[in-house]
């Protein structure tokens, strides 16, 4: 009835025997997921840097490179066990160097953005474009090369 590369319409199954819709139901999990853990991050990092910067007299420059780093290890965590959690092809370690690698070519490609956008369309809908490249950035990366799921 149906060939190999025929995919049976009638059902949300293809001939593969895998549900249609089951990976799409995971990639709105895990952008739902990655949205949450956005939240707390920038959270964190910004409880930091105005916790040590207003309380303490710390540089704004040395407690801002602190909350981030502190939210880097905090969304590492959360994005390997809960975010993207599963089988991953990469030894723990080997995911937190490409981990970091990634966001500090996000953080690259944010200042880069609103830099540029600035001129052009003001300070923050500039930040906020940046932004929104950036978590697109961020979440295929973390999913495609730092997370990617062992063969099952």
């Amino acid at each position: 009835m149906y060939g190999p590369a025929e995919v049976d319409t009638r059902s949300s199954k293809n001939t593969a025997g895998t549900p249609a819709g089951g990976r799409n139901r995971e990639l709105a999990g895990q952008i739902l997921r990655f949205g949450v853990t956005g939240v707390l991050n920038t959270s964190i990092c910004l409880v930091i840097l105005f916790v040590l910067n207003e309380r303490y007299g710390v540089d704004e420059w040395i407690a801002s490179f602190i909350g981030y780093a502190v939210a880097t290890v905090h969304s590492f965590i959360v994005s390997k066990f809960w975010t993207f959690a599963g089988q991953h092809e990469r030894k723990a370690h080997h995911q937190f160097i490409a981990f970091v690698i990634l966001n500090v070519i996000g953080a690259v490609m944010f200042s880069t953005g609103v830099h540029l956008l600035t001129p052009v369309l003001g300070l923050r809908p500039g930040s906020l474009v940046a932004t929104a490249v950036v978590v697109v950035f961020n979440f295929i990366g973390s999913r495609t090369l730092v997370f990617r799921r062992a063969a099952e």
